[in-house]
Formats: structure tokens, C-alpha cells, sequence
């Protein structure tokens, strides 16, 4: 019966009546394009969705209550894990190095005290290998989140707290102690810059990580005396000044570190999140710390040198002010563009309430590992001035208003970046992990309003990788009432 009525319609039906006929194809089609176009402006196919699981202090992961219980540790990981899934995030980035020890089997450094009370005692499990295993069950990646330089986060560890196999007590002449008590491995040394590599080398040797991820620690943010590195300055610095020479021994520890993933896996990326400010006036009207300057981190020069696949610089300030989101995060993704490389910007969720209805007051206590210096500013000397004179500054717009957090401000924020998408503006990654539950609504403002669909991991045109060899025998099998697309593993 259609068929003859198809042929009849051919033969009887006028020509202005095709022509409509085609005219409302066309838009039909049109408007469907439209609709997919407008997903994957607005919500994006292609985007990373992460957060940061902090290990150190035990922020995120494992909970300070479960050191020493690793059935208890596993159980909250899993929680976490389901909650993130739901929320159609697709990575983690999970801290597995956070002093010079390891949460993971490391030919190199002992197991970290954050899992038990006593650094290098074996856990009973191994933590990095069980969440790689859980997460990518839930469609999740691992990036494996490293302190490079960082060997002590306690500024008064005792003389009992290293483990005889910590680099520290292996080589104390590779660190250096800040006035705070802080311990840093010299950047300067070229021994450093080789044990690096070769710790990070050996972890994308032996365990299936998506990523490598080091985050904003270099040289000290309370500042570097001349007098820690004079030695190494004097032996190594090629006719460079101070600054210079320790912005290059950081450019190139970054590239060791790029090197040795190419060569374990070029499948592994790998990215930097730098402090959100590069230099006051960078872009116009943004003031702030020098980072530049500061703790000599120079992340244009490794997109330069492409020797990062992605950036997510920390911007943890809300829109407007001295510190505008919109503008630090536009200029970003302009520089990630230029050198044809990925954006994925932080949020500071952790600066939310609670309860996001009730406006945060100024507080310190809760800030990223105390990092006061998010919210240093610069005075009408045009010197960095203290926490202090804040709270009558916000007024000004010359330092970050904290109590202007909310949901909504989270949601402008994914927005700005996902105008940018042609731009290299690929997603973002949430400080911290904890923020998920602990502040009430977040997950499903998430869920409901910006992360509807899953989304794929943004693909990394310039690395080149094995091309995985075509499923075998797929199919489709039905469990529980879902049905589940199935092949043969080919080992590649």
C-alpha cells in the first residue's frame, strides 16, 4: 500500500506541491542540524570533565579517619567514584605523589604516610592500581597527579618521619628548606631533573594511567632566598641571571618529563595546572601575584616548546574584580590555541559554602592547602600586600570577593569556557573532590543543568600512539536487564 501511494504521489502530485514538499525536508534537516549543532556548542561532545582528588592532609582521599584501613579506603573511593559517574564526569585527577612518595607500587619511593601512619608501610593493597581498575569500569580516567619537587608538606616533620628510602634521606644534598620548614628538591640540580623523569618513567611503564598531571608547586610561593641555590647557580647558570636560570631548570625538568612519557606511552597526556595569573597586566586590568617571578613558572614556554598537551590554570576567583574569570580564562585559551594545545580551566569549588544559599564569609581557614596567595593583591604603591586589608579592598575591585560564590557563578564560569571551544576551551577541573558532597546541591546543579549527556575525552591530535586493532567478535549481551556491546580483547 505505501508503495503505490509513493508511485501515485509521484505521478499526481503537483509541482508546487514537491516543491513545498522538499522545502519542509530541508527544513526539518536544518533544524535538526541546528539542534545537534547547538549541543555541541553549548554542552559539548568532546570535553573533559575531572576533579582533583587531594591526597595530601588527606583533603579528598583516603579520609584521615581510614589511614591504615584499607577496606574503608576502598569502599569511600567507590562511593566517590559512583557519585562522580553519575554526574557524567569522565577523570579523575588523583594525587599519588604528594611529598616523594608513592601510592602506587614505585621502584623509586616509598609508600606515602597518607595511607597509614607510618611512610613506607605497605598499605595491603595497591591504591592507584584499585582505582585505575574501578575507575575505568565507570567510563572514568585516572590521571595520575604528581608533586615534582615537593618532598616534605609539613613544616615540622621530625626526625623520625622519613622513611630511610625517601630521596631526603638518600640525598639530602638535592634538597633544599625553606624558613617555613618546607623540604624542596633543588631544581637547579641536574640530578634532580633525572631522578624525576625516571620516577615518573616508571610509573607510566607499569600501570595503565590516562594522564600525568603536576600542579602549580615548583620554586616556593614564600619566595626562594639566593642563598638555598647559590652553589647550583654558580655552577650551572650559563651566563643567565637568577630568574632566568630557574625558569629554565623548571623548562626543563618539564621537558625531561615529556620525554620520558613519549617514550612509556605516548597514549599518557600530560598537563600542568600553573597558577591562574601569569603576570599582573596579563591581560590588561588583571592584578595579582607574579607567578612569573615568583616561583619561575613560565607555561607559554612549554607550549612553545610543546612539551605539554594541555594546561588548567587555577582559576579560583569568580567573575569581575581584579582577578575576572572571563578575562584570565579568555586569555588562556587564546595562548593554548596558538600552540594548538588543550585548555581545561580549574574552579575553585572549594571556595562554595556549604549551604551555597548563605554567602561565604571572608575566611582562610578552608583555602587550597592554605594557598593564601590566591587572594594577595596589589596596593596603590603597586606592591603585593597581605590577607589584612582585603575585606576593605572588595569594594575596590582589587582583590578576589570571596563571598560572591555560588552555584550560579560555577555554571557562568563552565560557560565562559564552553564559548571558547573553538579556542581550545575543552573543560575543566573541579578543587576538590570532596566539594561533590560536601556542598549541598552541587553534584545535581552539575547533572541537571550543564553535564546532561556523557562527553568524550577531547582527543590529542599531535601525539602519536598504537592504533588499536579492530574488535573481534562483537556483540551485544543483555545482564540485569541492560544490554551491553562486548568484544574479545585483542591486546592492543
Amino acid at each position: 500500500m505505501i508503495k503505490a501511494n509513493f508511485a501515485f504521489s509521484k505521478k499526481k502530485f503537483p509541482e508546487k506541491m514537491k516543491n513545498l514538499i522538499k522545502y519542509s525536508l530541508i527544513c526539518l534537516f536544518l533544524a535538526v542540524f541546528a539542534e545537534i549543532n547547538s549541543y555541541a556548542q553549548t554542552e559539548g561532545k568532546y570535553e573533559l570533565r575531572a576533579t582533583w582528588v587531594a591526597s595530601v592532609a588527606n583533603i579528598d582521599w583516603p579520609q584521615y579517619e581510614d589511614r591504615g584501613k584499607p577496606e574503608d579506603q576502598k569502599a569511600d573511593l567507590i562511593a566517590k567514584l559512583d557519585l562522580y559517574e553519575s554526574v557524567n564526569l569522565n577523570a579523575i585527577f588523583l594525587q599519588v605523589r604528594p611529598e616523594c612518595d608513592a601510592f602506587y607500587n614505585s621502584a623509586y619511593e616509598p609508600w606515602s604516610r597518607y595511607l597509614s601512619w607510618t611512610q613506607g608501610d605497605y598499605p595491603g593493597y595497591d591504591p592507584l592500581q584499585f582505582a585505575i581498575d574501578e575507575a575505568h569500569k565507570r567510563g572514568i580516567e585516572v590521571h595520575a597527579w604528581m608533586n615534582p619537587y615537593r618532598a616534605s608538606a609539613s613544616t615540622s616533620p621530625g626526625a623520625d618521619y622519613f622513611h630511610p628510602t625517601h630521596v631526603y634521606k638518600e640525598h639530602p644534598e638535592w634538597t633544599m628548606t625553606y624558613a617555613s620548614g618546607r623540604i624542596l628538591l633543588n631544581p637547579g640540580l641536574p640530578e634532580v631533573m633525572s631522578y624525576i623523569g625516571a620516577v615518573v618513567n616508571d610509573l607510566c611503564s607499569n600501570y595503565d594511567i590516562d594522564g600525568v598531571h603536576f600542579d602549580d608547586y615548583f620554586y616556593a610561593y614564600e619566595g626562594t632566598d639566593v642563598a638555598l641555590d647559590a652553589d647550583e647557580y654558580a655552577l650551572y647558570n650559563n651566563g643567565m641571571s637568577l630568574s632566568d636560570w630557574r625558569r629554565d631548570n623548571i623548562n626543563r625538568m618539564i621537558d625531561t618529563v615529556y620525554s620520558n612519557i613519549q617514550k612509556a606511552n605516548p597514549n599518557i597526556r600530560f598537563g600542568v595546572s600553573p597558577f591562574g595569573i601569569y603576570r599582573p597586566g596579563t591581560p590588561p586590568g588583571i592584578i595579582g601575584m607574579d607567578a612569573y617571578n615568583q616561583i619561575y613558572c613560565d607555561p607559554l614556554a612549554w607550549l612553545e616548546d610543546q612539551t605539554v598537551d594541555y594546561l588548567t590554570p587555577q582559576l579560583y576567583w569568580p567573575t569581575g574584580g581584579g582577578q575576572d574569570f572571563e578575562s584570565l580564562a579568555n586569555w588562556w585559551a587564546d595562548q593554548c590555541n596558538t600552540y594548538g594545545r588543550h585548555l581545561y580551566t580549574g574552579h575553585g569549588s572549594y571556595r562554595l559554602s556549604a549551604d551555597p544559599g548563605l554567602k561565604k564569609s571572608v575566611s582562610y581557614s578552608d583555602l587550597h592547602e592554605n594557598k593564601n596567595y590566591f587572594d594577595l593583591y596589589i596596593n596603590n604603591s603597586g606592591e603585593l600586600s597581605d590577607l589584612s586589608l582585603l575585606e576593605q579592598n572588595l569594594k575596590k575591585g582589587t582583590s578576589d570577593p570571596v563571598s560572591a560564590w555560588t552555584l550560579s557563578e560555577l555554571g557562568r564560569q563552565i560557560n565562559i569556557v564552553r564559548a571558547r571551544q573553538l579556542e581550545s576551551g575543552l573543560g575543566g577541573v573541579y578543587f576538590s573532590a570532596k566539594d561533590f558532597s560536601r556542598v549541598q546541591g552541587m553534584a545535581d546543579y552539575l547533572a541537571l543543568n550543564f553535564y546532561t549527556h556523557p562527553a568524550i575525552i577531547p582527543d590529542l591530535t599531535w601525539k602519536v600512539g598504537a592504533i588499536p586493532d579492530a574488535p573481534q567478535n562483537l556483540r551485544s549481551e543483555k545482564s540485569g536487564g541492560n544490554f551491553y556491546l562486548k568484544w574479545d580483547y585483542t591486546g592492543n
